[in-house]
């Protein structure tokens, strides 16, 4: 997070956005491509493919690799580890 933005590595490439003072709720229209925000125990991210918010709850423990998920491009973080939510055929956490 710097200031107000806040910036997620997707594909290979950083993207920056600003993140609602709020919770902008599922379904809200965004505009900020790739901004991953938190609020309290609910993470969410802002997808470019039809500019709406996906919200959810990560996980209390990390996921498996592959197991799915709901907040699509989510990204929890597990001490030094994380895990994002990302769709290959579903949405499915990736855990590097």
């Amino acid at each position: 997070k710097h200031g107000p933005n806040q910036c997620s590595r997707w594909g290979g490439s950083w993207k920056c956005g600003t993140c609602p003072g709020s919770s902008p709720g599922s379904g809200a229209s965004c505009g900020s491509d790739g901004a991953v925000c938190k609020y309290g125990g609910t993470v969410c991210g802002c997808e470019s493919y039809d500019w709406d918010w996906y919200c959810g709850t990560c996980p209390a423990t990390k996921p498996s690799d592959e197991s799915s998920c709901s907040a699509y491009r989510s990204v929890c973080v597990y001490g030094s580890s994380y895990c994002r939510c990302r769709y290959s055929g579903g949405p499915k956490w990736d855990c590097p």
